[in-house]
């Protein structure tokens, strides 16, 4: 399930668009996002998210695959090590169950290119628009695939 998110300010109509979770391939090792449902193995599962601070969109890699796989539910053993800290709580929970994006620690996140730890990826209350920081960033329109 993919889903498409639009956010407007209540005060300045300034618009933001978010997705995900895309399962991606790397192509020339850049994110190339598969159809959804693919149905065809993938390097990874992703989401587009955007960053207040840098003003900007960016794909966040949630998972990337030892070898290519079914991107909703692998083997712990076939995530790359330095994507696993974002399973943990699951993992230790669950030891030897396949893993996917809904066991994901979303706490864990931060923009890819600042760091910045308060992205807008889904709806969420109370979030201050970027554009005119007086009016709130408020769910406009979703498209659920």
């Amino acid at each position: 399930m993919v889903c498409y998110y639009e956010f407007k300010c209540d005060k300045c109509n300034f618009e933001i668009k978010t997705s995900g979770p895309h399962e991606f391939i790397f192509v020339d090792r850049k994110i190339k996002a598969l159809r959804h449902p693919s149905g065809f193995p993938a390097d990874g599962v992703f989401l587009n998210i955007y960053c207040p601070k840098c003003k900007k969109n960016h794909n966040l890699i949630l998972v990337e695959f030892e070898k290519r796989g079914g991107p909703w539910e692998t083997k712990k053993e076939n995530i790359k090590n330095e994507y696993l800290k974002n399973y943990a709580d699951f993992i230790q929970e669950h030891p030897g169950e396949k893993v996917h994006t809904e066991c994901f620690n979303y706490d864990a996140v931060k923009c890819p290119v600042c760091s910045f730890k308060e992205v807008i990826m889904h709806p969420e209350e109370n979030i201050n628009c970027p554009n005119c920081n007086e009016g709130k960033i408020k769910l406009h329109h979703e498209i659920i695939t």
